[in-house]
């Protein structure tokens, strides 16, 4: 069991366009705007500009890992994997970064994309 978070397209085949295993900084960073009870799992729409702003912190703390526990903090629950700022922390962010955002660019201005977990 483990903290396992998806972004979905909202048409109405609904398919999974991305997926994070324990991430939990992004889950925070996701929860803050949420404004969700974090004893709770999540369901939010992101708009892409949401999204842009994701990368852009991501893209921050990538280039000042000091910055890290400021801008994209780690946060604890049972499930929720290692709330270290180690190694998988940058990798994960790293990966994010590369493989999310091409599918940012390809979505128009309006579209969003729907966040969901499960634990």
């Amino acid at each position: 069991m483990g903290l396992d978070m998806y972004l979905s397209t909202t048409t109405k085949q609904e398919r999974m366009v991305f997926y994070w295993r324990k991430a939990n900084q992004i889950r925070e960073w996701i929860a803050n705007r949420a404004n969700e009870d974090r004893e709770e799992q999540i369901e939010y729409r992101l708009s892409k500009n949401e999204l842009t702003n994701l990368l852009e912190d991501i893209q921050k703390v990538m280039s000042k890992p000091e910055l890290a526990s400021d801008i994209l903090p780690t946060a604890s629950g049972f499930f929720f994997g290692s709330t270290e700022y180690d190694q998988y922390y940058f990798a994960e962010l790293a990966r994010t970064l590369e493989e999310l955002k091409p599918i940012v660019d390809d979505l128009n201005k309006n579209e969003t994309l729907l966040y969901g977990e499960w634990w």
